[in-house]
């Protein structure tokens, strides 16, 4: 088809084929330089609970910490929540122990109230060398 674009595998460009630079053929045009993560293709661990974070002041934030059995420091944690209020109100993670740590952090000005909502978590493995 002429003038379609051209696009790489992801497969072969950055899942489990080491790390390292990688050059790739951009869909707009050009190329696009980036890092292999080397990131296991399928989650080793996921986990999804309900979660009520209740209201957030403005500039505080509200955690839990989730027990995942093998998971350690470097290791890529996904995470998602059905209720985020605002675009200023920012889910995030870390590995801690054995456990993920999820953070709501409320960055607007006001305080906001999620509710309750599905927090859904998946771990993959990495060999990520900086």
């Amino acid at each position: 088809m002429a003038g379609a674009l051209v696009y790489e595998r992801a497969v072969e460009q950055d899942l489990d084929i080491g790390t390292g630079e990688v050059e790739v053929s951009s869909p707009g045009g050009g190329k696009q330089k980036g890092r292999r993560i080397n990131i296991a293709s399928f989650a080793f661990a996921t986990q999804a609970q309900v979660w009520d974070p209740g209201s957030i002041p403005a500039g505080e934030f509200s955690s839990v910490s989730i027990p995942i059995t093998g998971i350690e420091a470097g290791d890529f944690v996904w995470v998602s929540f059905n209720g985020i209020p605002h675009s200023q109100v920012i889910l995030h993670s870390t590995v801690y122990g054995g456990n993920v740590i999820v953070a709501m952090t409320n960055n607007a000005l006001v305080a906001h109230n999620p509710g309750s909502g599905t927090l859904r978590v998946a771990v993959f493995k990495t060999n990520l060398a900086l």
